[in-house]
């Protein structure tokens, strides 16, 4: 019997979860379907470069409108002031708001930005950024040759007009849809229907576009429409003009004329089922291919956005992968400073020999330039409400070759705890980019010798050989120094920016006039990761060697110019988590003796900033104080962080502002007062108190965190905004 009931609830209980994930499941999928059917998604292209989406506006608005922070808004003399202002004039009797009609466009317009704006771009957009930036770089070879070769403007024109000629085929009109979601789309076709004759009258005042505007009606949808196209530019005046000359380019500019006058653009304004498009587009066919074929919502990049279709989606931004690659194009910028160089090669002062050299190592630095360079990919960042704020994420598709994503963190716990902002992030170790760097600079310096040299009188070429004598055995001491012991010791690959403002003076420069109380200072520390201690020390202890051996080798070269030096040896000091290095400022400058450049180190961890009492906080192991939000585990796999603690920023700088009231606000309470002032009444005393109110509720926001970790290849980022009400 009790084996029977046993397996009676052990099947309830499969019977349970079955259910709880067939539910769970079906919910997921409705709101995807929501998510593609509601919003823009649903007529977006999968081949769009880009999309941008801001939805649940009026969600937010009534969010903060019921808010205490705004009711301890509103309750401030000058905003109720200016509330009553608005209301006045919106009821006025006598104003453009007493027309029904001109309420019904202001309704339309609240209706327009309540609840989704968005804007996408077609793949000319890519096209149109590649053409720009191949004119800007011809443009720049053209000015270089001219220099070189004391050209003309005119030669720089012409080099311009080529480049443009050669592209042509990237000369064209982007499409662009630009759109609002409404609630009520009769009441938005009526207001355009009384647009319509005030677009006719404006257009009728410019020759030849009044017959081009027309309305148009695409399936059960009437749109507003004005064709262009490239013969209305004015190339009569441009080829008349005196002070412009086509003959030299005559050829190039007829092919450019050519193909722009052929160019067209339609600009549509239209009320599309409940969208509000305004597009602009090479042909009026975009209309009613709006939502037919393949969608973006349902591309691969967008997976995790359907993964959280369930979420209040607050706002989605899209990059394709061309499009990135486009706007980048590294390589491609990297081929035309190249070929740059290339073309300013016959006129340096050197025979035939050397310039092949010079060319076939521009190539090389070239190949291991392209190699560090990842390849493009798609990036998606949504973001949704939640009952704290916002939370959301972004997916990077590009390879990473940067960021190493391989274990935790440990430097979330040297960030001081709980500073007003870091900034943390591991690279990959990554000793063949010194090397390459390394050998491009040495094939600089031989090139630079072998042409400069011959050029130089006697005494200058046998001082450079003194010179060059003594430090280029140093330069490659110093480089093998850097490669084997710094890199190798801080190969953790952790680097972090810590922001805050905890240092407190009374009188922080001899200048500053004494305050009642003490003022923080901001303080900006770096802390690094370390891998082997010994290495940092033996590096550093290196290089002090070689700068000693430097300005003695200087010294005997040029005693007159160069005066016998003999650098400090570092004395480090004992602190608590390690050995700390200050220089501290001279008394004569009137500094605060907390104010001293230094550096610490310790065996995991290297830090440096303006202050000891700062180093000595990264240096000492403290545990992030953030229990909540995407960096909650510490024990995780992460490549970067972020955090933004905004109470603390507005706390430091309320500190310097309030000090500020205090010193001066004597001086400011006399004449608000004036000569019939009552002595009894601190008229500084409504405007503090309205002053502390914009505090608090600025204090509302709470601030910002990130975690940044690797996914089956996809660089993550999720992140969370939080805001808090008033208490009261």
């Amino acid at each position: 019997m009790f084996r029977f009931k046993q397996f009676t609830m052990l099947r309830l209980a499969y019977l349970l979860t079955a259910a709880t994930l067939l539910l769970t499941s079906l919910g997921t999928a409705q709101a995807q379907d929501a998510l593609k059917t509601d919003t823009s998604l649903s007529i977006v292209p999968d081949d769009a470069s880009f999309y941008a989406s801001s939805l649940r506006n009026k969600e937010k608005l009534d969010a903060f409108l019921a808010s205490k922070a705004y009711a301890k808004l509103k309750s401030l003399p000058y905003v109720q002031m200016g509330l009553m202002t608005l209301d006045a004039q919106l009821n006025d009797p006598f104003g453009p708001l007493a027309d029904e009609e001109n309420k019904a466009a202001l309704a339309m317009l609240g209706d327009m930005f309540s609840n989704e704006i968005f804007v996408y771009g077609d793949s000319g957009f890519g096209d149109l950024l590649t053409l720009v930036r191949k004119l800007q770089m011809a443009n720049t070879a053209a000015g270089i040759r001219s220099a070189i070769a004391g050209g003309t403007d005119a030669d720089v024109a012409a080099g311009l007009v080529k480049a443009a000629t050669d592209n042509l085929s990237l000369m064209k009109v982007p499409t662009t849809v630009i759109g609002f979601r409404l609630t009520d789309a009769d009441r938005a076709k009526g207001q355009l229907a009384r647009l319509e004759p005030i677009l006719k009258m404006l257009l009728a005042q410019q020759p030849g576009l009044d017959e081009r505007f027309k309305k148009t009606t695409v399936g059960e949808s009437e749109f507003l429409t004005l064709n262009l196209d490239g013969a209305l530019i004015p190339w009569e005046e441009l080829e008349n003009d005196p002070d412009v000359d086509l003959e030299a380019v005559r050829a190039d500019y007829d092919k450019i004329k050519a193909h722009v006058t052929q160019m067209k653009l339609t600009i549509s304004l239209g009320v599309h089922e409940d969208l509000l498009l305004l597009t602009f587009s090479p042909n009026a066919e975009l209309i009613s291919s709006l939502g037919n074929g393949k969608l973006l919502y349902d591309r691969k990049e967008l997976a995790p956005l359907r993964k959280h279709a369930q979420e209040r989606i607050s706002s989605i931004s899209y990059v394709s992968e061309k499009f990135a690659d486009q706007a980048g194009a590294l390589d491609q910028q990297i081929d035309s400073m190249l070929a740059i160089a290339k073309g300013a090669l016959p006129q340096l002062p050197a025979d035939d020999e050397t310039r092949a050299e010079i060319e076939k190592d521009l190539d090389a630095a070239k190949d291991s330039l392209i190699e560090l360079l990842p390849e493009p990919g798609a990036l998606l960042t949504f973001e949704y409400i939640t009952d704290s704020g916002f939370e959301g994420y972004s997916y990077s598709y590009a390879e990473n070759k940067l960021l190493d994503g391989s274990k935790p963190l440990s430097l979330l716990d040297h960030v001081g705890g709980s500073p007003i902002g870091f900034s943390l992030g591991r690279s990959k170790y990554s000793p063949k980019t010194f090397d390459a760097m390394v050998k491009v600079l040495d094939r600089v310096v031989y090139h630079a010798e072998k042409i400069a040299l011959p050029q130089a009188s006697d005494q200058d070429r046998e001082t450079y050989e003194k010179v060059s004598k003594l430090v280029k055995p140093l330069l490659n001491r110093a480089g093998e120094t850097t490669k084997n012991s710094l890199l190798p010791g801080f190969k953790d690959g952790q680097t972090a920016l810590v922001f805050d403002a905890r240092i407190k003076s009374n009188q922080w420069f001899a200048g500053m006039p004494p305050i009642p109380g003490p003022l923080p200072m901001f303080e900006l520390g770096c802390v690094l990761g370390v891998s082997d201690a010994s290495l940092v020390r033996k590096a550093f202890s290196e290089y002090h060697a070689i700068a000693q051996e430097l300005i003695d080798g200087m010294h005997e070269i040029d005693p007159d110019q160069v005066p016998q030096i003999k650098l400090p040896t570092p004395e480090g000091e004992r602190v608590a988590s390690g050995t700390m290095y200050k220089l501290d400022l001279p008394i004569e400058w009137g500094v605060d003796e907390q104010i001293a450049p230094n550096a610490a180190l310790s065996e995991k961890v290297a830090v440096l900033s303006l202050s000891p009492v700062t180093t000595e906080r990264l240096l000492t192991p403290t545990p992030l104080a953030l229990r909540t939000g995407p960096l909650a585990d510490r024990s995780r796999s992460l490549a970067g962080a972020g955090y933004f603690n905004s109470p603390a920023l507005v706390d430091a700088v309320d500190a310097w502002l309030q000090s500020g009231i205090k010193m001066f606000g004597p001086l400011l309470a006399m004449g608000l007062a004036g000569p019939g002032g009552d002595p009894g009444q601190d008229p500084l005393a409504p405007i503090l108190e309205q002053y502390n109110t914009v505090v608090s509720v600025i204090k509302c926001y709470k601030g910002y965190s990130s975690a940044t970790y690797i996914e089956n290849g996809v660089t993550v980022t999720h992140h969370a905004s939080v805001y808090q009400d008033l208490d009261e």
